[in-house]
Order: structure tokens, then sequence, then C-alpha cells
């Protein structure tokens, strides 16, 4: 989202308001008794100004569904199903393909003269979620050609595999509470990865283009339905071999890595979504979904399942600035928007369940952040303690609300480029409206069941601005 600077004020902004500003404030928190007309004999008629605050309250806001969310190289896929009355059913599988760990060198790989003994699948989990000490069967399939571009593409969580797909599983293992787990594979899956004329251990482009992938899902068992969070770095196909032509049989074994950290390697986790079992008393209201109809109660899911949009009413706006204009002021400068929504019956099961922080977004699809959190995604805010992401609304346990900050947002709304006469009055379709701005949760960092009820009726928007002679 552009930055504001250097766009023009729809009203002249005048020359000294910084300083204005800072004495003011000054003033104001130095004294216990503040004297509104000290000075005001000093100050020109044309450079007065005002302090004003408003709570703006009853948006009309909805409910979307979306089902395009960006889940490829997380580091980590979803692999399980989950169930919850308030949003139905949610079941992840994931897509991955594998490369030599180490690099691609077959001379150092296999050896002279190799013969595979056995195939191992390695699936490793970094966390499981849901009912505890529940058996899960995985069914591995693989992918029948290469997926399209490799790393460079951008896969999304209802990419469509009915192309990509063989039916006919490649092996169905179960899964139980071990955080890594080994499964045998048939040996016939990996004597393909002994053809080495073809220089495809030489580049890995071309062997992608012959060893596509796999596909790993689980049976939909929807109790409360329990996944993993699948660390790909631990994550792939092991070979077991030995070459015929030494004096005494040796044992090597060659690691196929689904790690895509550091490789060529692509992964992304798919979701299918049952939004009709949500329980029709407590739960999503099916036929208010995507559709203009308001809504007092709105649900945020996790991996952005669905959204809140929110209409922050165009009139609201101007009538600040007809009040602002009625009284000879010119100019509006937003010193703080504080937007607050409570939670809905914030019990504590819901308040565990409560995602930590939502993104406030002007296009989630395009994961367009309003202008206060822009940034470069996840690129600038790498620190030695991990990443630290400062754009989202947080959770307030204590008032148990969530606060965003869009202070620079609203302030868009009030600064306008100034129209060229020649310029046509038609809307550009692609322009985004910035009095609808949207509720979600953080891409690729919350995880279902982390479901989230907002008692929209009860939102307000904080606004404290400056006006200005």
């Amino acid at each position: 989202m552009n930055s504001p600077e250097g766009i023009r004020l729809k009203f002249m902004l005048k020359k000294g308001l910084i300083t204005l500003v800072i004495c003011v404030t000054v003033l104001t928190v130095s004294c216990v008794k503040v004297d509104n007309n000290l000075g005001g004999n000093l100050v020109p008629d044309n450079d007065k100004m005002t302090f004003t605050s408003k709570m703006l309250t009853g948006f009309d806001t909805y409910t979307n569904t979306i089902d395009s969310v960006i889940t490829s190289n997380w580091g980590e896929t979803l692999l399980g199903n989950t169930s919850s009355p308030y949003w139905g059913k949610s079941d992840f599988s994931f897509v991955s393909t594998y490369l030599p760990y180490g690099g691609l060198n077959s001379d150092s790989l296999w050896g002279d003269n190799p013969t595979i003994d056995s195939v191992k699948f390695v699936l490793t989990s970094a966390s499981t979620n849901g009912e505890d000490g529940s058996t899960r069967t995985i069914i591995i399939n693989k992918l029948t050609k290469s997926l399209p571009y490799f790393r460079d593409s951008v896969y999304y969580s209802n990419f469509d595999l009915t192309d990509y797909i063989d039916n006919t599983p490649l092996a169905i293992m179960k899964l139980g509470d071990s955080t890594v787990n080994r499964f045998t594979l048939p040996i016939s899956f990996a004597t393909p990865l002994l053809d080495t004329m073809g220089g495809i251990f030489k580049n890995d482009t071309l062997f992608m283009q012959k060893h596509f992938g796999l596909m790993l899902k689980s049976e939909k068992t929807h109790t409360m339905g329990v996944y993993d969070r699948i660390d790909m770095s631990g994550t792939g196909v092991e070979v077991y071999y030995h070459n015929k032509n030494k004096p005494t049989a040796d044992t090597l074994m060659a690691l196929f890595s689904m790690s895509n950290v550091d490789s060529q390697n692509t992964s992304f986790t798919l979701i299918e979504r049952d939004l009709s079992s949500a329980d029709p008393v407590i739960g999503v209201d099916v036929n208010k979904l995507n559709t203009e109809t308001s809504q007092d109660i709105t649900y945020v899911q996790g991996q952005a399942g669905m959204l809140t949009k929110i209409n922050l009413n165009k009139g609201y706006f101007d009538e600040i600035k007809a009040d602002a204009k009625s009284k000879g002021f010119s100019t509006i400068v937003i010193s703080n928007a504080t937007l607050m929504t409570p939670m809905y019956n914030p019990t504590p099961d819901l308040m565990t369940k409560a995602v930590q922080r939502l993104g406030t977004y002007s296009d989630f699809v395009k994961s367009s952040l309003v202008a206060d959190y822009y940034n470069t995604y996840m690129s600038e805010t790498q620190t030695e303690e991990g990443t630290e992401l400062t754009y989202n609304g947080r959770l307030n346990r204590a008032k148990k609300q969530y606060e965003m900050d869009i202070t620079a947002h609203i302030q868009t709304i009030f600064i306008k480029e100034i129209e060229d006469e020649d310029t046509s009055d038609e809307e550009d379709e692609d322009e985004i409206n910035p009095y609808i701005i949207e509720l979600a949760n953080e891409i690729g960092m919350e995880y279902l069941p982390n479901g989230t009820t907002l008692n929209t009726k009860e939102m307000q928007l904080q606004l404290k601005y400056i006006m200005l002679k």
C-alpha cells in the first residue's frame, strides 16, 4: 500500500503543525489543570487547532469464506482433520517434492552396482493437536506429473490435484503419538532412483521432472479430530542399499528430503472445509456467508477459512469533514484510530482457542495489509531470537477484545491526491475501497482449531484527531 507521504492533504496542512502539536501535548501532560485558553491570544486565528475525540459504533460486518490461502513453502505442513460446532469440519493433506539430501551428485550417492534393500518413508511431527492417543490412518499417493514451475510458484490451499494424483495408494500407514514415524514403501517405488543415465542427479529441475512428489492425506474421522504440524526438514524417503561388488556387503542409506528451506523443493497444504456441519444454533449461519447480510456475530477461522469484512461507513467520515468545515477548520489530522472488537461470550475455553493476533487487511486475497501494518512480509523482521511480526491486532485478554491501531489507514481517508481536471469520473475497478477492511488470522502462523468468535455489534472505533484553521 502506498505511503501517504507526498500526497497532498485535501485541506492544506498548515506550516508549524508539528511544533504546535508538541507544545500542546507537553502542556497537557505537564499540568494538573489545563487552561485551554492559555496563550490563545498569541496564536493567529488562522493557526488555531482543536483536539477532538469520537467513538464510532454500529458498523456493518459480514462473514466471508476464503479457500485460496497461500500455503506453499512454510517449512511446516498440516496433516489430519478437526471438527467444531462453530465452523464445522476441516481436513488437511499436503503435497511435497523431494530431493537427495545434501545436493545432487550421483557418484557419491550410490557408489558402484547398488542394490536396494528396503525403502522407508519418515514422517516427523512438530506437534499434535486434538484428541490425545488417537491413531491416524495416513494414505500416501504418488503424483503422476510434475508440479508447474516448481519453487517460484505460489500454491494455494484449494489447489486442484485432479490431474496430478495417482488414486491408487502407494502405501497406507498408521500414525501414533511418536514424533518420528517410519513406514515401509515398496522397493519398486525407489528403483527408478537408481537410473542416473539421464543426468537428473546433476540438475534439480530435471530430477523433479521425473520424480514428481507425493501426497499425504489422513482418513476422515471427524469426532473432535486430530491433526499434526509436519516438520518438512525431518520428512522424506530413506533408501537403504548395498553395493554388490564389495567383498563385504556394505549397508548404506540415501535420504531424499522434503525440506523446502534451502533447496528447490516445494510443499503446500491442502485444506477442505465443510461449514454446513456447523451447529445452526451456536455456529456459523451458512445462509449468511458471502452475502451482504450484516451480522452481529462473525467468525475468524484458522488459516483464514473465514474472515470478517467491516464497512467503516463513509457517512461517519463525511459528517466529521462537514462538521470541521462548518466550524471554519480546513485541516483534519488523525492522531490515533483504534478499532476494538470484543469476543462473543468469552468463556475460558474460547479464550484458549482464540488466535493471539489478527491481521488487518485491505485485500486479504492479495495479502494487502492496511497501511499501518505494511512491511515486506517476514523479510525485515528476522531477529536472532526469531521472527517478530508487529503488524497485527492483538488479543487483550484483560478486556477480552482485539485492539487494532489503524491510524495511518484512517488518515488516508482524509487524504486525497488532487485530481487532474481531465481525469475521468469512472471508478477504477481495481481501486481498493478504503472504507472496507478485513480481519483474518495471520497467513501460515495460526493453526486450526484456533477459532475466534467476534461480537461485532459492540465493535468500536475510537478516533482522536486535530482540526486546524
